[in-house]
């Protein structure tokens, strides 16, 4: 109870910071980014400086608990850098601002796929927002299979479809790669016809992506 009291107090101290951000992004974007930097401090012990220049899996690994994963706080974590990417992106810098658009979608990712209970409101969660502004972008093998998994998770089968054929690609229909959405398919014969349909994958294109990538493995 504790512990779920102090999480709240985390979370409401991040959503009126987030609100000041909102108002400062535009008219004063270097005060926005330095309290999007003090929040940083106070959730993670950690600069942004410091978050933008470790590995996501080290990051990961660093806001984790004795109990596990920190959800929250890591979901926290991911919508500053969203915003931060936000704020370079208006100004045009890319180099400032795609690393945090992917280091970001990563950590939302890591929490969303693994099914952990999240407090944070889910206006504050920018998943599907910060794929859309990265679907012209060649994004890493490891986050396009935490997409897929993403998806696929949330019975959006076209779109996990997609993101396992851009992974079979980038690794150039590796016998793994292509073993993956041979499993991938499996999964999806064993849906009923609406689910699939619902999903944009109608059972016919199951069959036959399947029948294609097997070939692949003759």
């Amino acid at each position: 109870m504790i512990h779920k009291d102090y999480v709240m107090r985390l979370i409401e101290m991040f959503i009126n910071t987030l609100l000041e951000v909102l108002g400062l992004k535009e008219k004063d974007p270097e005060r926005a980014l330095d309290s999007i930097n003090k929040l940083l401090m106070q959730l993670t012990g950690f600069s942004s400086k410091f978050i933008n220049s470790v590995s996501e899996s080290k990051l990961l690994e660093l806001l984790e608990t004795k109990a596990g994963i920190d959800a929250d706080r890591i979901i926290m974590t991911a919508s500053l850098l969203k915003e931060e990417a936000d704020i370079y992106e208006v100004s045009g810098n890319l180099s400032e601002s795609f690393p945090r658009y992917l280091k970001a979608l990563s950590l939302y990712l890591e929490v969303i796929n693994r099914g952990c209970e999240i407090h944070v409101p889910a206006q504050y969660i920018y998943t599907d927002e910060i794929i859309s502004k990265l679907k012209l972008f060649q994004l890493p093998a490891h986050t396009i299979i935490k997409a897929a998994v993403y998806f696929e998770r949330k019975q959006m089968y076209s779109l996990a479809e997609d993101m396992l054929y851009d992974f079979i690609k980038l690794e150039s229909y590796s016998e793994a790669a292509v073993k993956l959405g041979i499993e991938f398919y499996e999964r999806m014969l064993a849906r009923e016809d609406g689910d699939l349909n619902n999903g944009n994958l109608p059972r016919n294109e199951v069959i036959h992506g399947l029948s294609e990538l097997k070939k692949q493995l003759k």
